[in-house]
């Protein structure tokens, strides 16, 4: 049942997503909701535990995103709704799913734009300065705060994915591996 919804959820997500340009709350906070219910009710207080941390463990690298790029959070709550609902085990082994599929997708996004070689070096400096950032502790951590940026120019080197879609691909990805490992 869990990975019945948890497909369902993420694939009305990349459809939201792709057609509307984010991923509402109305649907991410009553699917989490009910995951914490159900799993306090079918597992009591230790399943309840798992799914808060489950969610927490799975929405946490999509806030950090959130926080340094922008954008919406609706892909935070999403990935922290599937893990309310799988647990642990199988919520990790979606987020490396959904990470994965994230990456291919941008990565295809961006050979197909027409100014990649400006996107990839765009990337390899901010892989370095992120690197240096992290590497210099906390005042580093002030190179990672960029300046506004104005113009059209700039806004055309974006390469954007709906990230509804690598949710469900790595949802996907992950019901496939889980179910043969098991």
């Amino acid at each position: 049942m869990q990975w019945g919804i948890v497909m369902g959820a993420s694939l009305a997500a990349a459809v939201w997503d792709i057609r509307a340009g984010k991923i509402p709350n109305r649907l991410t906070l009553p699917l989490t909701g009910a995951a914490l219910a159900y799993t306090a009710w079918e597992y009591g207080l230790s399943g309840l535990g798992e799914a808060i941390g489950a969610c927490a463990a799975l929405a946490l690298p999509y806030v950090i995103l959130f926080l340094m790029a922008g954008g919406g959070a609706g892909d935070a709550k999403m990935m922290g709704m599937v893990g309310a609902w799988l647990g642990w085990e199988a919520a990790l082994i979606v987020l490396a799913c959904v990470a994965a599929a994230g990456a291919v997708l941008a990565l295809v996004k961006m050979l197909a734009h027409r100014q990649r070689r400006t996107l990839f070096r765009n990337l390899w400096a901010s892989i370095y300065v992120f690197v240096v950032a992290v590497c210099s502790g906390p005042r580093g951590w002030k190179l990672l705060k960029g300046e506004p940026r104005e113009g059209a120019a700039e806004q055309s080197l974006q390469v954007t994915v709906p990230y509804g879609v690598p949710i469900f691909i790595g949802v996907c990805m992950g019901a496939v591996v889980v179910h043969v490992w098991r």
